[in-house]
């Protein structure tokens, strides 16, 4: 090969390095950029707003009447953090927790109905959810009212155990008895890609999970003696809350979805209707108040903001990283009282 052809080579070579590397340079500062932008004109809106930081603090206004409160539980049961003015979540768990504390508080509420559209969530967030839950009934001797809109799995039905009476739209499905814990084995494409990560632990089970490597059967057995603790923690709550025994769940309790008439044979629901609506009138006549007030959690502040936020971010090109996530789904959730609707 001529001198001339390995110069040209060798300066081809650097070229495409150099423009390898600009490349992913120029992606990270566009990623910086579009996070520092997003967060100062989020930040620019809540000062008009008079908001210092954190979430949008509100003064719920309760009614002076006589009022059923209304706990929507839409979207995943989990505790992470999230904006009123971005629109990212449709579940805030500690404002739904302060809002039962303040119907707690209310001379006026009557009782709790709770919206559920959701595939259930984080084990220790759905428990939580309970709680306050039975709390409130303990503390105030007020009935729950539960209705699963379309589906109401795992988290969901765990929730609805509060509930004295559960109530399920013809076309709902719920059940999804069970716990499950996820993580990926990406060895493989580690070594498909010339990656070796390098793990310095304080023990051998340190860095189980991790995903760089495949699980030994004794680290999967360590999950799985923690899923079936969980599991039967869930079977109680069942149990307790639909007044059935060990013989008549367990069977029904492996993951299985149910029809709303199916969920009703098996005890897991008590009635079933055609709308919302049917389900409000059901509820106001056990109150024995049929044109009592139905009040919704306050949630919908910075509407107009939620929306411009939105509509701007759908905008911005999305970072090959954030576009990998959304495919993979790789975030770790932990240990779920959930499945996929």
């Amino acid at each position: 090969m001529k001198s001339k052809q390995i110069i040209a080579l060798v300066v081809a070579a650097v070229l495409f390095i150099v423009i390898g590397a600009s490349n992913v340079l120029v992606q990270v500062e566009a990623e910086k950029q579009r996070v520092t932008s997003a967060r100062e004109t989020e930040d620019y809106f809540k000062s008009l707003l008079g908001v210092s930081d954190g979430e949008i603090d509100y003064d719920a206004e309760l009614p002076y009447e006589d009022f059923i409160g209304v706990i929507s539980v839409t979207g995943t049961i989990q505790n992470v953090e999230g904006s009123y003015l971005s629109g990212d979540l449709g579940y805030y768990h500690q404002e739904t927790l302060s809002y039962i504390d303040a119907l707690m508080e209310s001379s006026t509420n009557q009782a709790i109905l709770l919206y559920e559209e959701t595939p259930g969530g984080t084990i220790i967030d759905s428990d939580e959810l309970y709680l306050k839950l039975m709390e409130y009934k303990e503390q105030t001797g007020r009935p729950i009212y539960a209705y699963m809109h379309s589906y109401a799995y795992s988290g969901g039905y765990y929730i609805a155990m509060a509930a004295d009476k559960i109530i399920a739209n013809r076309n709902a499905t719920t059940g999804s008895i069970g716990v499950i814990v996820s993580t990926y084995d990406m060895s493989g494409l580690y070594e498909k890609l010339g990656i070796k990560p390098i793990d310095i632990t304080s023990g051998k089970n340190k860095a189980m999970f991790n995903g760089d490597e495949t699980q030994t059967q004794e680290q999967i057995a360590m999950y799985q003696d923690i899923v079936d603790e969980s599991f039967e923690q869930f079977l109680t709550i069942v149990k307790k809350g639909r007044g059935l025994t060990d013989a008549q769940i367990r069977p029904y309790a492996d993951g299985s979805v149910f029809s709303a008439q199916r969920a009703k044979e098996i005890g897991l629901v008590d009635e079933i209707v055609d709308t919302y609506d049917d389900a409000l009138d059901m509820v106001a006549k056990d109150i024995g108040e049929e044109d009592i007030t139905f009040s919704p959690m306050p949630v919908e502040r910075g509407n107009l903001f939620s929306q411009l936020f939105m509509k701007l971010s759908s905008l911005i090109p999305k970072s090959d990283n954030q576009v990998l996530q959304e495919l993979t789904n790789l975030e770790d959730k932990g240990l779920m009282y959930y499945a996929e609707p």
